[in-house]
């Protein structure tokens, strides 16, 4: 079990977390294939009692 008040895990242990208050996911589920980001999403929903995300819903130039 993981201790500490701030944890940075990997899909493949979300199973291994236990219960915890928040869940964060930044920018990052845009690049994953989608079969992981539905384990995260479904370890996420199992163990965490709030999640916040900030993924883009499509791609964007940061130019423009």
């Amino acid at each position: 079990m993981y201790r500490g008040k701030l944890v940075f895990i990997e899909n493949h242990n979300c199973d291994k977390v236990g219960k915890i208050d928040l869940s964060i996911n930044i920018d990052s589920f845009q690049e994953i294939d989608s079969e992981i980001v539905y384990d995260y999403l479904e370890g996420i929903s199992v163990n965490s009692k709030y999640f916040f995300t900030k993924n883009a819903i499509c791609k964007y130039d940061p130019e423009s």
